[in-house]
């Protein structure tokens, strides 16, 4: 596969390729008119394209043709808390989005430090993530929601919930998915506070531990992420008829 750009930037027959794109591709790679890049705008679809002009400020790329990569056969979402040190949240959000995490919710605790995120930066992160890992369906990534709001979340199979009060959880890695649509929920630094659990325990939340490890935040995110990536890729394989 061609190094993947991004662009949202398209009409019928071209895209429009703008910012830290359009600097690789002219002053990195040194394209010139004719040259074919490999564009994507996070809907599934990977368009070749041609160099037709390049001018000061972007490049028009007409669409040669177009190929639609399969879908995700599941829905992979994670409500985790923003951290006061933003580099982490955003090291969960690029490494995320290479697993091919879904949905990321931005989940605002008693005990979060940083209430906000910056969204803009977010998504290019996102974004940069889904050009290099090749996932090119972008993950949605949501306003933030309180502990309320994710306790009553509908549209999920299974909900779980991630914290290390109870040692009786069971492990989320020996987890059988009967359902491909996967919400858990990871706390911040502190920890969830004990009304949050019960809350979401009172909505069918079924708690789970990741490991013996004392993880953090966004540790505790990439291994969740990757273990029900790899559970459900696992079941998935068991149920394809074999010849």
């Amino acid at each position: 596969m061609m190094r993947l750009f991004y662009s949202t930037d398209k009409s019928d027959t071209s895209f429009s390729i703008t910012g830290d794109d359009y600097k690789h591709i002219v002053k990195v790679m040194r394209s010139k008119r004719s040259d074919h890049l490999e564009v994507i705008d996070g809907s599934g679809w990977i368009y070749t394209c041609e160099i037709e002009d390049i001018d000061r400020h972007q490049i028009k790329a007409l669409i040669l043709n177009k190929r639609l990569k399969e879908a995700p056969s599941y829905k992979l979402g994670i409500a985790i808390s923003p951290l006061k040190n933003m580099s982490r949240f955003e090291w969960f959000l690029e490494k995320s989005v290479e697993i091919g995490i879904t949905d990321i919710f931005p989940l605002i605790c008693k005990r979060t430090e940083k209430k906000n995120i910056k969204e803009e930066r977010a998504k290019r992160i996102i974004q940069s993530a889904m050009k290099q890992s090749g996932n090119v369906y972008e993950p949605t990534l949501h306003s933030n929601i309180d502990i309320a709001t994710l306790s009553q979340m509908t549209g999920w199979g299974t909900k779980y919930l991630a914290y290390i009060n109870n040692e009786s959880n069971s492990l989320l890695a020996t987890r059988k998915f009967l359902n491909p649509h996967i919400l858990i929920g990871i706390g911040p630094e502190g920890g969830f506070v004990a009304e949050e659990v019960e809350i979401c325990l009172k909505e069918k939340f079924t708690p789970v531990s990741l490991g013996n490890s004392r993880l953090r935040t966004e540790t505790a995110g990439i291994v969740a992420c990757q273990i029900i990536k790899t559970l459900h890729e696992i079941s998935h394989a068991n149920t394809i008829p074999t010849t």
